[in-house]
């Protein structure tokens, strides 16, 4: 797990950045071969054939919606997170429906999201909350 507050400070983390840092292409879109690096090391290790990297969480969900047919229907999230969830369901076109959350795990409740899902539930967005799976 990367730690939020604490990320890697070893030289061989400092040279990449200075690299990426000069090469001119961190703030391009492009992320020269990093970015291709990355998405292609990462299909291998969860197997998968295509991966999209971006640059946030929140872009990630924006994305995630908008792959789905969820425009003027319900997608579950919890009640406790950060609003760019809401944010991107409602750019979606969907309504958010809040799920109470279990106070153990601090993630969706299950009781409570079976007894919001309903047939106009298109999505459930599970999100941890503060790196608690």
């Amino acid at each position: 797990m990367i730690k939020l507050f604490d990320p890697p400070r070893d030289e061989d983390c400092l040279r990449s950045v200075i690299e990426v840092f000069r090469s001119g292409t961190w703030a391009t879109g492009s992320g020269g071969p990093w970015v291709a690096g990355f998405e292609n090391e990462f299909n291998r290790y969860i197997g998968s054939l295509y991966t999209v990297a971006v640059n946030s969480g929140s872009s990630a969900l924006h994305l995630a919606l908008r792959s789905i047919p969820c425009n003027g229907r319900k997608v579950l999230l919890p009640s406790l997170g950060f609003v760019s969830a809401a944010h991107a369901i409602r750019d979606a076109g969907a309504e958010p429906v809040f799920v109470d959350i279990d106070e153990y795990s601090l993630n969706l409740s299950t009781s409570d999201l079976v007894q919001k899902a309903t047939a106009d539930t298109s999505a459930i967005l599970v999100v941890h909350f503060a790196g608690r799976p």
